[in-house]
């Protein structure tokens, strides 16, 4: 029922696709890949169930980062700023090195929550741990300086990720904020 599962799905009918993940279930309580599916599912849609399924995968594989960020990202996208901090802290607590989780905090602090130095510590955690050059954490930590005033911070953050990414016109537009030019 699983592999139907994701059969219906790669075809796009996920009334099936949703049908055959909780046959899966009803098979086995302990398949994570399908409640995870699920929870993407509704997750998708919208849908308060997809917390549910994702807690569901989590007593099953507890420690399990992909489906603490499936989550987080869902109750993030959903507007609840705490509980998807909470949740990134609980990624953070597994692997320190998940540099989309630090991105995530730093992004609900800035956008959802407007606190700009809890962000831009979050965007450097992610900057320290990610990947060399990673531009929208440089990007997203300069616009968090920016909104808070720190205009020298987000003008070296705009630079850097001009550096790593000249065509980046975000941070071309931010470095003209900051510079007065615009």
């Amino acid at each position: 029922y699983r592999l139907k599962g994701f059969n219906y799905k790669y075809v796009g009918d996920t009334v099936n696709a949703v049908s055959s993940f909780q046959t899966a279930i009803e098979q086995d309580a302990n398949d994570y890949d399908s409640y995870l599916q699920l929870g993407l599912l509704y997750s998708t849609a919208g849908n308060e169930l997809a917390e549910d399924y994702y807690n569901n995968a989590l007593k099953v594989r507890p420690s399990s980062v992909e489906a603490l960020y499936a989550k987080g990202l869902f109750l993030q996208t959903m507007g609840r700023s705490k509980d998807a901090i909470r949740t990134y802290d609980q990624i953070i607590g597994i692997t320190g090195e998940y540099f989309d989780a630090w991105y995530n905090k730093g992004y609900v602090y800035m956008v959802q929550l407007e606190q700009y130095d809890s962000a831009a510590y979050n965007f450097t955690q992610a900057i320290n741990v990610g990947p060399e050059g990673y531009v929208a954490a440089y990007y997203n930590r300069g616009l968090a300086y920016e909104t808070a005033g720190a205009l020298r911070e987000a003008e070296a953050d705009y630079r850097m990720a001009l550096k790593f990414n000249p065509q980046y016109d975000l941070a071309a537009r931010g470095l003209s904020r900051v510079l007065g030019e615009e």
